[in-house]
């Protein structure tokens, strides 16, 4: 019995020993500038078929499907780096086969935007082992999804059919960790790095990981001396650092040396929007750093509007922004490069590092404006239109045509921006429109953000200030902080109002502090 338990022992502790992980990263080994990297036509898509990627064999293929995979290519320009993906659509399948006497345990994998619209849940992929979930979500960029089970042969295939959303699966694929039994092993494993190549305009810390049990790892940089790796490498100096790192364990080959070139570079600086659009229209290539803080006036998926202390707004354009309240006072630091997209002032890829957290909020009032009023000069700010009809028109086949606010003093055409999931408005209603300015080929149009129905209840008339319940909110004109109370006593919003401020709240009884004048209010 002692003997059997030895050998049981043995055989675990050399499973746990032979145990690895392999990181698939698609950009790094089929993107542009890779050996597989060969795209035609000067497109930035490239057919997928058979591709070896660290001792793993990938192999894609179209079967039934209407459309082939293939990998697209996404070079976010602040950074320099390849964020493109492996795409597969209905049909289609990846077969992913381990080197010789290894078998597969566990796959994690980090998906593209766009998956989640596409696969609404695991019943729309089929494996030929184990078991696949995924974590699907519109909010989170990116998702996730995972494969565990025990294979040296795995194949995942995208049902060729639609899914509960009423659209054909696809699948976009970044890159994937496998963890595999390697069998006996004699060579160490090649180290990673927890940093992409690429361009940095904020210091990196650069850490160095071998999976191989015991062994010790070797980095040099620049071609200098070889040292042991003990610590995260620190870079922040403004410079190119080429890292070269080995793995090394007694009784075991040396493992291939892993390399990684960055490059810390310093950002152009700009000191107020103003300047940032001067010089952006004049060289949109590099990235811009802002020297100034800016104030939040609305945020939408994807979308954050800011003004400076000039009044000058701006739309600041990218998936990795963090969450702010209206109001919010962000501090110097942002950086991204400029981009005049059909008429709109934007910053493009944001350096999500660049964003600080909010010094405070000194809240914010949109500015209320007549269709007649609003003009090219104030695209990207937040305004109100008040007391308009919103109309659709339509063609003989019923297929709308335009959209258009109007008040008693014109009209103003109105896009909805997909993302932003805006309820919309009901043709021939009158409302009052929370929305941005924007344009579209010298066209100014606006983005609604909400439609209010107008108010049913008077307007209250205090000292300083005139407060009244609209639709979903508490509309206040004074000067001053106003503080709001539900019935419990408790503060419910908070905002600095200079004119007109339209505060969001849910229906009840509210008390609304301005200055030093308390009025009574619901909502409804």
């Amino acid at each position: 019995m002692k003997k059997l338990l030895l050998s049981v022992m043995t055989i675990a502790s050399a499973l746990s020993i032979n145990a690895a992980e392999a990181y698939i990263d698609f950009p790094a080994t089929i993107g542009p500038g890779t050996a597989d990297g060969n795209y035609a036509d000067g497109k930035n898509n490239m057919a997928l078929t058979t591709h070896e990627i660290e001792g793993f064999t990938f192999t894609f293929a179209k079967n039934d499907g209407s459309s082939a995979p293939a990998y697209y290519s996404y070079i976010n320009k602040s950074s320099g780096k390849d964020e493109g993906t492996v795409r597969m659509y209905s049909g289609n399948s990846m077969q992913i086969v381990a080197p010789e006497g290894a078998t597969i345990t566990a796959i994690e994998m980090t998906l593209g935007g766009g998956t989640w619209n596409h696969v609404d849940s695991d019943a729309g992929i089929e494996v030929t082992a184990g078991t696949f979930s995924a974590g699907f979500e519109a909010s989170t960029l990116p998702s996730t999804a995972s494969w565990a089970g025990s294979a040296s042969d795995l194949t995942v295939t995208l049902k060729n059919a639609k899914n509960a959303n009423n659209k054909w699966p696809q699948f976009r694929i970044m890159n994937m960790t496998i963890t595999y039994s390697a069998g006996e092993v004699t060579k160490c494993a090649t180290p990673k790095f927890s940093v992409k190549e690429g361009t940095y305009y904020t210091p990196q810390t650069v850490e160095i990981s071998a999976s191989t049990e015991g062994s010790a790892v070797y980095y040099s940089i620049n071609g200098g001396a070889e040292t042991a790796y003990t610590a995260p490498i620190e870079l922040a100096e403004v410079g190119t650092y080429a890292i070269s790192a080995v793995a090394k364990k007694d009784g075991l080959e040396s493992s291939d040396a892993a390399t990684l070139n960055v490059t810390i570079a310093a950002p152009v600086e700009v000191a107020s929007i103003a300047e940032f659009i001067m010089n952006g229209e004049s060289d949109a290539t590099p990235v811009y750093k802002w020297t100034f803080p800016v104030t939040v006036t609305a945020q939408m998926p994807g979308n954050l509007f800011v003004v400076d202390a000039d009044g000058d707004a701006m739309l600041i354009y990218g998936n990795e922004i963090p969450s702010y309240n209206v109001g919010d006072v962000i501090p110097a630091g942002i950086m991204g490069e400029y981009k005049n997209y059909n008429g709109v002032y934007e910053l493009q890829y944001p350096v999500a590092a660049s964003f600080a957290a909010s010094t405070g909020n000194v809240g914010f009032t949109p500015a209320d404006m007549t269709c007649s009023q609003i003009t090219a000069d104030d695209v990207n700010k937040v305004i109100f239109i008040r007391n308009a009809t919103y109309a659709e028109t339509t063609d003989d086949a019923g297929k709308v045509t335009a959209k258009q606010m109007t008040d008693n003093t014109g009209s103003v055409n109105v896009f909805y921006q997909s993302k932003w999931n805006v309820e919309n408005g009901v043709s021939g209603q009158v409302y009052n429109l929370h929305c941005v300015v924007s344009a579209y080929k010298g066209t100014v149009q606006v983005n609604p953000i909400k439609f209010y129905e107008p108010s049913s209840v008077g307007a209250i008339n205090v000292a300083n200030a005139n407060v009244r319940a609209a639709k979903g909110a508490i509309e206040v004109a004074g000067n001053g902080n106003a503080v709001v109370f539900n019935a419990a006593g408790q503060v419910v919003a908070a905002q600095h109002v200079n004119g007109n401020a339209s505060i969001r709240v849910a229906e009840g009884f509210y008390l609304v502090r301005l200055g030093n004048t308390v009025t009574k209010v619901i909502v409804k």
